[in-house]
């Protein structure tokens, strides 16, 4: 009977520690089935993040490109400022050869000339500003 006795002891102790066994297995598996979903979450995440970098890189190169633009625009408007100053120049030296001409018309002519300066400069601002 002592036979018995120990061996149902045994045989409760074995199924106690089965059960506790078990109990821990589906812990464990719990905790891996979070840290699973945790790392899923993440890796959404990262997913997002590099679609953003991605738009936002999209939107500054679109944004250089029109930058780009912008200065050759400028640039070729310095280019017709400075064209249309050596045409206002040669017109002053052919007026000044030629001294049939008013001296309101070489006023208008100068002030002309002054306001093209004054645009070239701020051209020329406007091209360092962007250039930098």
């Amino acid at each position: 009977m002592t036979e018995n006795k120990d061996l149902k002891t045994q045989v409760v102790e074995f199924m106690q520690t089965n059960c506790d066994k078990e109990i821990e297995i589906k812990q464990i598996r719990t905790q891996a089935a979070e840290k699973a979903a945790s790392f899923e979450r993440m890796a959404a995440e990262l997913k997002e993040l590099r679609k953003d970098r991605e738009k936002s890189i999209n939107e500054r190169y679109s944004l250089v490109m029109e930058i780009n633009k912008k200065v050759n625009l400028l640039e070729e408007k310095a280019q017709e400022a400075i064209e249309l100053r050596e045409q206002l120049n040669e017109a002053l030296g052919s007026l000044q050869d030629n001294k049939k001409s008013s001296s309101k018309t070489e006023a208008e002519g100068k002030r002309y000339l002054n306001l093209l300066d004054q645009v070239q400069k701020h051209i020329k601002t406007l091209l360092k500003y962007l250039h930098e």
